[in-house]
């Protein structure tokens, strides 16, 4: 189980099926894409370098979006 923000309800464990990908981005960042329960999907940062960076994990998360959006 990995832990998600959704911004309507909160903080979620997400089961690994609700998981969509893992991209890992530089060391201790990755982020991931995931379904949530309200119907929407999500991207969060994770990692040890995400939580102690807010601006590295917020990067991170631009940068996959940018990366999906022209695949």
């Amino acid at each position: 189980m990995l832990l998600g923000v959704c911004p309507t309800k909160g903080r979620l464990l997400i089961g690994y099926e609700s998981v969509r990908s893992l991209f890992n981005l530089e060391p201790g960042v990755m982020v991931m894409w995931w379904e949530c329960p309200c119907g929407e999907d999500h991207f969060t940062a994770c990692g040890r370098v995400a939580e102690a960076d807010p601006q590295r994990a917020a990067a991170a998360v631009r940068a996959v979006r940018s990366q999906l959006e022209t695949a």
